[in-house]
Protein backbone atom coordinates (compact mmCIF):
# COMPACT_ATOMS: atom_id res chain seq x y z
CA UNK A 1 0.00 0.00 0.00
CA UNK A 2 1.41 3.37 -1.00
CA UNK A 3 1.82 6.33 1.32
CA UNK A 4 -1.03 8.21 -0.38
CA UNK A 5 -3.40 5.27 0.10
CA UNK A 6 -2.49 5.11 3.81
CA UNK A 7 -3.26 8.81 4.17
CA UNK A 8 -6.56 8.47 2.35
CA UNK A 9 -7.49 5.45 4.50
CA UNK A 10 -6.63 7.52 7.60
CA UNK A 11 -8.82 10.38 6.34
CA UNK A 12 -11.59 7.91 5.56
CA UNK A 13 -11.58 6.83 9.19
CA UNK A 14 -12.47 10.36 10.44
CA UNK A 15 -14.55 11.76 7.57
CA UNK A 16 -17.80 10.75 5.89
CA UNK A 17 -18.15 9.69 2.30
CA UNK A 18 -19.53 12.38 -0.02
CA UNK A 19 -22.92 11.75 -1.48
CA UNK A 20 -22.79 9.30 -4.37
CA UNK A 21 -19.56 7.61 -3.18
CA UNK A 22 -20.87 5.39 -0.38
CA UNK A 23 -20.69 2.08 -2.21
CA UNK A 24 -17.51 2.65 -4.17
CA UNK A 25 -14.01 1.48 -3.43
CA UNK A 26 -11.28 3.46 -1.75
CA UNK A 27 -9.38 3.83 -5.02
CA UNK A 28 -12.42 5.30 -6.76
CA UNK A 29 -12.80 7.79 -3.92
CA UNK A 30 -9.10 8.54 -4.06
CA UNK A 31 -9.20 9.38 -7.77
CA UNK A 32 -11.76 12.16 -7.23
CA UNK A 33 -8.95 14.48 -6.09
CA UNK A 34 -5.37 15.08 -7.06
CA UNK A 35 -2.78 12.77 -5.52
CA UNK A 36 -0.44 14.21 -2.96
CA UNK A 37 -0.64 15.86 0.44
CA UNK A 38 -2.95 18.63 -0.87
CA UNK A 39 -5.56 16.01 -1.77
CA UNK A 40 -6.24 15.30 1.91
CA UNK A 41 -7.21 18.91 2.53
CA UNK A 42 -9.51 18.97 -0.49
CA UNK A 43 -10.95 15.63 0.54
CA UNK A 44 -11.75 16.79 4.06
CA UNK A 45 -13.41 19.97 2.75
CA UNK A 46 -15.47 17.96 0.28
CA UNK A 47 -16.56 15.52 2.97
CA UNK A 48 -17.48 18.23 5.44
CA UNK A 49 -19.41 20.24 2.84
CA UNK A 50 -21.36 17.31 1.43
CA UNK A 51 -22.01 15.37 4.62
CA UNK A 52 -25.67 15.13 5.67
CA UNK A 53 -26.68 17.65 8.33
CA UNK A 54 -29.49 17.86 10.77
CA UNK A 55 -32.52 19.80 9.58
CA UNK A 56 -32.88 23.34 10.96
CA UNK A 57 -35.95 25.44 10.22
CA UNK A 58 -33.82 28.46 9.27
CA UNK A 59 -31.25 26.55 7.21
CA UNK A 60 -30.84 27.17 3.50
CA UNK A 61 -31.19 23.50 2.53
CA UNK A 62 -34.20 22.38 0.56
CA UNK A 63 -37.08 21.41 2.78
CA UNK A 64 -40.83 21.12 2.34
CA UNK A 65 -41.22 23.54 5.27
CA UNK A 66 -38.88 26.18 3.89
CA UNK A 67 -41.56 28.30 2.28
CA UNK A 68 -43.71 28.28 5.43
CA UNK A 69 -41.08 29.62 7.85
CA UNK A 70 -39.85 33.18 7.22
CA UNK A 71 -36.11 33.59 7.29
CA UNK A 72 -34.76 36.56 9.24
CA UNK A 73 -31.66 38.31 7.88
CA UNK A 74 -28.52 38.19 9.98
CA UNK A 75 -28.21 41.07 12.46
CA UNK A 76 -26.16 44.04 11.35
CA UNK A 77 -23.33 44.82 13.75
CA UNK A 78 -23.49 48.19 15.43
CA UNK A 79 -20.65 50.36 16.57
CA UNK A 80 -20.79 48.71 19.98
CA UNK A 81 -20.00 45.39 18.29
CA UNK A 82 -17.23 46.74 16.06
CA UNK A 83 -13.61 46.12 16.69
CA UNK A 84 -11.80 48.95 18.51
CA UNK A 85 -9.67 49.64 15.42
CA UNK A 86 -12.78 50.31 13.33
CA UNK A 87 -14.19 53.05 15.57
CA UNK A 88 -11.69 55.62 14.26
CA UNK A 89 -13.46 55.68 10.88
CA UNK A 90 -16.71 56.98 12.36
CA UNK A 91 -17.51 60.55 11.37
CA UNK A 92 -20.13 62.93 12.71
CA UNK A 93 -22.95 61.12 10.92
CA UNK A 94 -21.66 57.75 12.11
CA UNK A 95 -21.54 58.94 15.73
CA UNK A 96 -25.10 60.26 15.47
CA UNK A 97 -26.29 56.98 13.93
CA UNK A 98 -24.54 54.89 16.56
CA UNK A 99 -25.98 57.05 19.36
CA UNK A 100 -29.50 56.66 17.99
CA UNK A 101 -29.05 52.89 17.63
CA UNK A 102 -27.83 52.65 21.19
CA UNK A 103 -30.79 54.63 22.54
CA UNK A 104 -33.24 52.50 20.53
CA UNK A 105 -31.49 49.22 21.29
CA UNK A 106 -32.11 46.58 23.95
CA UNK A 107 -31.14 49.03 26.71
CA UNK A 108 -33.83 51.53 25.81
CA UNK A 109 -35.68 51.09 29.16
CA UNK A 110 -32.49 51.90 31.08
CA UNK A 111 -31.76 55.06 29.09
CA UNK A 112 -35.43 56.04 29.38
CA UNK A 113 -35.20 55.84 33.17
CA UNK A 114 -31.95 57.82 33.15
CA UNK A 115 -33.64 60.46 31.00
CA UNK A 116 -36.65 60.58 33.32
CA UNK A 117 -34.49 60.81 36.46
CA UNK A 118 -31.82 63.28 35.34
CA UNK A 119 -32.26 64.64 31.81
CA UNK A 120 -35.94 65.56 32.07
CA UNK A 121 -35.49 67.58 35.32
CA UNK A 122 -32.40 69.21 33.78
CA UNK A 123 -34.35 70.29 30.69
CA UNK A 124 -37.33 71.43 32.77
CA UNK A 125 -35.00 73.47 34.97
CA UNK A 126 -33.50 75.19 31.93
CA UNK A 127 -36.89 76.08 30.41
CA UNK A 128 -38.18 77.23 33.79
CA UNK A 129 -35.11 79.42 34.15
CA UNK A 130 -35.80 80.98 30.75
CA UNK A 131 -39.42 81.73 31.67
CA UNK A 132 -38.69 83.13 35.15
CA UNK A 133 -35.74 85.21 33.91
CA UNK A 134 -37.95 86.70 31.20
CA UNK A 135 -40.60 87.62 33.78
CA UNK A 136 -38.04 89.18 36.14
CA UNK A 137 -36.38 91.19 33.37
CA UNK A 138 -39.75 92.45 32.18
CA UNK A 139 -40.58 93.55 35.73
CA UNK A 140 -37.20 95.30 36.02
CA UNK A 141 -37.72 97.06 32.68
CA UNK A 142 -41.14 98.33 33.76
CA UNK A 143 -39.74 99.65 37.04
CA UNK A 144 -36.84 101.28 35.19
CA UNK A 145 -39.24 102.99 32.79
CA UNK A 146 -41.38 104.22 35.69
CA UNK A 147 -38.27 105.47 37.48
CA UNK A 148 -37.25 107.55 34.46
CA UNK A 149 -40.72 109.13 34.36
CA UNK A 150 -40.87 109.90 38.11
CA UNK A 151 -39.85 113.21 39.63
CA UNK A 152 -36.56 113.24 41.49
CA UNK A 153 -36.66 113.38 45.27
CA UNK A 154 -40.28 112.21 45.61
CA UNK A 155 -41.62 109.28 47.62
CA UNK A 156 -42.61 107.50 44.39
CA UNK A 157 -39.02 107.58 43.18
CA UNK A 158 -37.75 106.18 46.48
CA UNK A 159 -40.29 103.37 46.32
CA UNK A 160 -39.31 102.59 42.76
CA UNK A 161 -35.62 102.55 43.68
CA UNK A 162 -36.30 100.17 46.58
CA UNK A 163 -38.40 97.90 44.40
CA UNK A 164 -35.80 97.95 41.64
CA UNK A 165 -33.07 96.93 44.07
CA UNK A 166 -35.28 94.10 45.34
CA UNK A 167 -35.88 92.94 41.78
CA UNK A 168 -32.15 92.82 40.99
CA UNK A 169 -31.44 90.99 44.24
CA UNK A 170 -34.14 88.42 43.47
CA UNK A 171 -32.72 87.98 39.98
CA UNK A 172 -29.19 87.42 41.29
CA UNK A 173 -30.34 84.94 43.94
CA UNK A 174 -32.41 83.07 41.37
CA UNK A 175 -29.45 82.91 38.97
CA UNK A 176 -27.19 81.56 41.71
CA UNK A 177 -29.68 78.88 42.75
CA UNK A 178 -30.25 77.97 39.10
CA UNK A 179 -26.52 77.58 38.39
CA UNK A 180 -26.05 75.34 41.44
CA UNK A 181 -29.01 73.14 40.52
CA UNK A 182 -27.92 73.05 36.87
CA UNK A 183 -24.41 72.02 37.85
CA UNK A 184 -25.65 69.24 40.13
CA UNK A 185 -28.13 67.80 37.63
CA UNK A 186 -25.71 68.04 34.70
CA UNK A 187 -23.00 66.21 36.65
CA UNK A 188 -25.41 63.46 37.69
CA UNK A 189 -26.78 63.08 34.16
CA UNK A 190 -23.27 62.97 32.67
CA UNK A 191 -22.08 60.37 35.18
CA UNK A 192 -25.10 58.11 34.61
CA UNK A 193 -25.00 58.35 30.80
CA UNK A 194 -21.24 57.87 30.42
CA UNK A 195 -21.20 54.92 32.81
CA UNK A 196 -24.13 53.24 31.04
CA UNK A 197 -22.68 53.67 27.53
CA UNK A 198 -19.26 52.42 28.66
CA UNK A 199 -20.89 49.42 30.35
CA UNK A 200 -22.70 48.52 27.14
CA UNK A 201 -19.47 48.85 25.15
CA UNK A 202 -17.44 46.78 27.63
CA UNK A 203 -20.03 43.95 27.61
CA UNK A 204 -20.92 44.63 31.26
CA UNK A 205 -24.58 45.11 30.34
CA UNK A 206 -25.75 41.74 31.65
CA UNK A 207 -26.13 43.12 35.17
CA UNK A 208 -26.65 46.75 34.10
CA UNK A 209 -29.74 48.02 35.91
CA UNK A 210 -30.96 51.43 36.94
CA UNK A 211 -30.34 50.89 40.70
CA UNK A 212 -26.81 49.80 39.82
CA UNK A 213 -26.29 53.03 37.87
CA UNK A 214 -27.66 55.06 40.78
CA UNK A 215 -25.15 53.42 43.11
CA UNK A 216 -22.30 54.51 40.84
CA UNK A 217 -23.33 58.14 40.30
CA UNK A 218 -22.37 59.42 43.80
CA UNK A 219 -18.86 57.98 43.36
CA UNK A 220 -18.30 59.59 39.98
CA UNK A 221 -19.76 63.08 40.27
CA UNK A 222 -16.95 64.30 42.55
CA UNK A 223 -14.40 63.63 39.80
CA UNK A 224 -16.66 65.44 37.35
CA UNK A 225 -16.98 68.37 39.75
CA UNK A 226 -13.19 68.72 39.90
CA UNK A 227 -13.03 68.73 36.09
CA UNK A 228 -15.85 71.27 35.92
CA UNK A 229 -14.05 73.62 38.30
CA UNK A 230 -10.88 73.35 36.21
CA UNK A 231 -12.80 74.05 33.00
CA UNK A 232 -14.64 76.95 34.66
CA UNK A 233 -11.33 78.49 35.76
CA UNK A 234 -9.93 78.21 32.22
CA UNK A 235 -13.05 79.68 30.64
CA UNK A 236 -13.11 82.54 33.15
CA UNK A 237 -9.48 83.43 32.48
CA UNK A 238 -10.02 83.11 28.72
CA UNK A 239 -13.11 85.34 28.73
CA UNK A 240 -11.46 87.92 30.97
CA UNK A 241 -8.42 88.15 28.69
CA UNK A 242 -10.62 88.37 25.59
CA UNK A 243 -12.76 91.15 27.12
CA UNK A 244 -9.68 93.19 28.03
CA UNK A 245 -8.21 92.86 24.54
CA UNK A 246 -11.52 93.65 22.80
CA UNK A 247 -12.20 96.67 24.99
CA UNK A 248 -8.74 98.04 24.31
CA UNK A 249 -9.12 97.57 20.56
CA UNK A 250 -12.61 99.10 20.54
CA UNK A 251 -11.38 102.13 22.45
CA UNK A 252 -8.58 102.53 19.92
CA UNK A 253 -11.05 102.12 17.04
CA UNK A 254 -13.33 104.76 18.58
CA UNK A 255 -10.42 107.19 18.50
CA UNK A 256 -10.23 106.86 14.74
CA UNK A 257 -7.89 103.91 14.22
CA UNK A 258 -9.15 101.77 11.34
CA UNK A 259 -6.54 99.09 11.95
CA UNK A 260 -7.77 98.63 15.52
CA UNK A 261 -11.31 98.02 14.27
CA UNK A 262 -10.08 95.32 11.87
CA UNK A 263 -8.01 93.74 14.61
CA UNK A 264 -11.03 93.77 16.93
CA UNK A 265 -13.06 91.88 14.31
CA UNK A 266 -10.30 89.30 13.83
CA UNK A 267 -9.87 88.91 17.59
CA UNK A 268 -13.62 88.37 17.95
CA UNK A 269 -13.51 85.55 15.37
CA UNK A 270 -10.50 83.99 17.10
CA UNK A 271 -12.30 84.30 20.43
CA UNK A 272 -15.34 82.41 19.14
CA UNK A 273 -13.14 79.67 17.65
CA UNK A 274 -11.23 79.33 20.91
CA UNK A 275 -14.46 79.23 22.90
CA UNK A 276 -15.75 76.36 20.77
CA UNK A 277 -12.44 74.52 21.18
CA UNK A 278 -12.45 74.88 24.96
CA UNK A 279 -16.06 73.70 25.11
CA UNK A 280 -15.24 70.60 23.06
CA UNK A 281 -12.25 69.81 25.26
CA UNK A 282 -14.36 70.32 28.37
CA UNK A 283 -17.10 67.92 27.23
CA UNK A 284 -14.56 65.24 26.32
CA UNK A 285 -12.75 65.78 29.64
CA UNK A 286 -15.97 64.87 31.43
CA UNK A 287 -15.88 61.44 29.80
CA UNK A 288 -12.17 61.10 30.58
CA UNK A 289 -12.89 61.81 34.25
CA UNK A 290 -15.31 58.86 34.39
CA UNK A 291 -13.45 56.29 32.29
CA UNK A 292 -9.84 57.07 33.20
CA UNK A 293 -7.83 57.99 36.28
CA UNK A 294 -7.74 61.69 35.45
CA UNK A 295 -9.62 64.65 36.86
CA UNK A 296 -9.33 68.41 36.93
CA UNK A 297 -6.59 69.95 34.79
CA UNK A 298 -5.09 66.50 34.12
CA UNK A 299 -8.37 65.46 32.48
CA UNK A 300 -8.34 68.64 30.39
CA UNK A 301 -4.80 67.92 29.18
CA UNK A 302 -5.72 64.32 28.37
CA UNK A 303 -8.79 65.51 26.49
CA UNK A 304 -6.67 68.00 24.52
CA UNK A 305 -4.34 65.19 23.46
CA UNK A 306 -7.22 62.91 22.47
CA UNK A 307 -9.04 65.53 20.43
CA UNK A 308 -5.99 66.09 18.21
CA UNK A 309 -6.72 64.67 14.77
CA UNK A 310 -10.46 64.32 15.39
CA UNK A 311 -11.17 67.97 16.11
CA UNK A 312 -13.32 68.54 12.96
CA UNK A 313 -15.57 65.59 13.84
CA UNK A 314 -15.96 66.60 17.49
CA UNK A 315 -16.50 70.25 16.55
CA UNK A 316 -19.16 69.36 13.99
CA UNK A 317 -21.03 67.29 16.57
CA UNK A 318 -20.73 69.98 19.26
CA UNK A 319 -21.80 72.85 16.97
CA UNK A 320 -24.72 70.90 15.49
CA UNK A 321 -26.11 69.91 18.88
CA UNK A 322 -25.75 73.46 20.20
CA UNK A 323 -27.54 74.87 17.17
CA UNK A 324 -30.45 72.48 17.72
CA UNK A 325 -30.42 73.37 21.41
CA UNK A 326 -30.54 77.09 20.56
CA UNK A 327 -33.37 76.53 18.07
CA UNK A 328 -35.48 74.78 20.73
CA UNK A 329 -34.81 77.62 23.18
CA UNK A 330 -35.75 80.31 20.65
CA UNK A 331 -38.90 78.40 19.71
CA UNK A 332 -39.84 78.15 23.39
CA UNK A 333 -39.34 81.90 23.85
CA UNK A 334 -41.32 82.80 20.73
CA UNK A 335 -44.22 80.35 20.97
CA UNK A 336 -44.63 79.80 24.71
CA UNK A 337 -43.32 82.86 26.55
CA UNK A 338 -44.06 85.64 24.07
CA UNK A 339 -46.71 83.83 22.05
CA UNK A 340 -50.23 85.18 21.87
CA UNK A 341 -51.91 81.77 21.72
CA UNK A 342 -54.32 80.41 24.29
CA UNK A 343 -53.14 78.82 27.52
CA UNK A 344 -53.82 75.18 26.43
CA UNK A 345 -51.94 75.72 23.17
CA UNK A 346 -48.98 77.25 24.94
CA UNK A 347 -49.00 74.37 27.43
CA UNK A 348 -48.88 71.80 24.63
CA UNK A 349 -46.09 73.71 22.90
CA UNK A 350 -44.19 73.87 26.19
CA UNK A 351 -44.45 70.10 26.66
CA UNK A 352 -43.24 69.53 23.11
CA UNK A 353 -40.29 71.87 23.70
CA UNK A 354 -39.46 69.99 26.91
CA UNK A 355 -39.55 66.63 25.10
CA UNK A 356 -37.39 67.93 22.23
CA UNK A 357 -34.85 69.45 24.59
CA UNK A 358 -34.64 66.22 26.61
CA UNK A 359 -33.97 64.23 23.44
CA UNK A 360 -31.22 66.64 22.38
CA UNK A 361 -29.52 66.51 25.79
CA UNK A 362 -29.70 62.70 25.97
CA UNK A 363 -28.30 62.37 22.45
CA UNK A 364 -25.47 64.75 23.35
CA UNK A 365 -24.54 62.76 26.46
CA UNK A 366 -24.36 59.49 24.50
CA UNK A 367 -22.56 61.10 21.55
CA UNK A 368 -19.77 62.58 23.67
CA UNK A 369 -18.98 59.12 25.06
CA UNK A 370 -18.78 57.70 21.55
CA UNK A 371 -16.53 60.60 20.51
CA UNK A 372 -14.18 59.56 23.31
CA UNK A 373 -14.04 55.99 21.97
CA UNK A 374 -13.48 57.27 18.43
CA UNK A 375 -10.59 59.49 19.56
CA UNK A 376 -9.00 56.65 21.51
CA UNK A 377 -9.22 54.41 18.47
CA UNK A 378 -7.78 57.12 16.22
CA UNK A 379 -4.67 57.45 18.41
CA UNK A 380 -4.37 53.64 18.64
CA UNK A 381 -4.65 53.76 22.40
CA UNK A 382 -5.83 50.76 24.32
CA UNK A 383 -9.62 50.71 24.56
CA UNK A 384 -9.89 47.02 25.32
CA UNK A 385 -13.23 46.11 26.80
CA UNK A 386 -11.65 44.20 29.67
CA UNK A 387 -9.75 47.29 30.84
CA UNK A 388 -12.86 49.49 30.73
CA UNK A 389 -14.80 46.74 32.49
CA UNK A 390 -12.24 46.58 35.30
CA UNK A 391 -12.29 50.36 35.64
CA UNK A 392 -16.08 50.38 35.89
CA UNK A 393 -16.07 47.63 38.49
CA UNK A 394 -14.04 49.92 40.75
CA UNK A 395 -17.10 52.18 41.01
CA UNK A 396 -19.30 49.19 41.74
CA UNK A 397 -17.04 47.92 44.49
CA UNK A 398 -16.53 44.57 42.74
CA UNK A 399 -12.90 45.13 41.87
CA UNK A 400 -10.02 46.85 43.60
CA UNK A 401 -7.00 47.52 41.37
CA UNK A 402 -3.53 46.85 42.68
CA UNK A 403 -1.33 49.87 43.15
CA UNK A 404 2.40 50.05 43.50
CA UNK A 405 2.06 50.99 47.16
CA UNK A 406 -0.07 47.91 47.81
CA UNK A 407 2.64 45.51 46.66
CA UNK A 408 5.34 44.92 49.26
CA UNK A 409 8.35 42.89 48.30
CA UNK A 410 10.00 41.14 51.20
CA UNK A 411 13.75 41.18 51.32
CA UNK A 412 15.53 37.87 51.53
CA UNK A 413 19.20 37.30 52.20
CA UNK A 414 20.44 34.50 50.05
CA UNK A 415 23.68 32.79 51.06
CA UNK A 416 25.57 30.92 48.43
CA UNK A 417 28.02 28.19 49.46
CA UNK A 418 31.57 29.42 49.06
CA UNK A 419 34.71 27.33 49.47
CA UNK A 420 36.85 27.99 52.48
CA UNK A 421 40.12 29.81 51.84
CA UNK A 422 42.06 27.39 54.00
CA UNK A 423 40.37 24.20 52.76
CA UNK A 424 39.53 24.77 49.08
CA UNK A 425 36.72 22.76 47.61
CA UNK A 426 34.80 22.43 50.88
CA UNK A 427 31.41 24.28 50.54
CA UNK A 428 30.69 26.63 53.38
CA UNK A 429 28.35 29.57 53.97
CA UNK A 430 31.18 31.88 54.99
CA UNK A 431 34.53 32.66 53.51
CA UNK A 432 36.34 30.87 56.34
CA UNK A 433 35.18 27.77 58.17
CA UNK A 434 34.84 27.69 61.95
CA UNK A 435 37.82 25.41 62.37
CA UNK A 436 40.25 27.61 60.47
CA UNK A 437 38.78 30.86 61.80
CA UNK A 438 39.39 29.70 65.37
Amino acid sequence: MTVTEKRVRHAHRFARFPFGMEGKSLCAWKTTCVRGPASLLRLSRLASSSAPRAFHPHSSSSSPFRSKIPQSPPPTPTSMECEPEELQFLGAAGVYSASAQLLRGPHRPLFARIAAAFVLPLSALFLLHVAISHALFRHIDSDDTALDASSPGTDAQRRLLSRLASDWLALLLFKAAYLLALLLLSLLATAAAVFSVASVYSAKHDALTFPRVLSVVPRVWRRLAATFLAAFALLFAYNAAAVLVLVGLLVAADNGSGLAGLLAFLVLLAYLAGLVYLSVVWHLASVVSVLEDYKGFAAMRKSKDLIRGKLPTATAIFVTLNLVFAFVELAFRAWVIKGGSSAPTRLILGVLALAALSCVVMLALVAQTLVYLVCKSYHHESIDKAGISDHLEVYLGDYVPLKASDVQMEQFQVWFPLPCKSCPGFPLYTSTCDEHSA
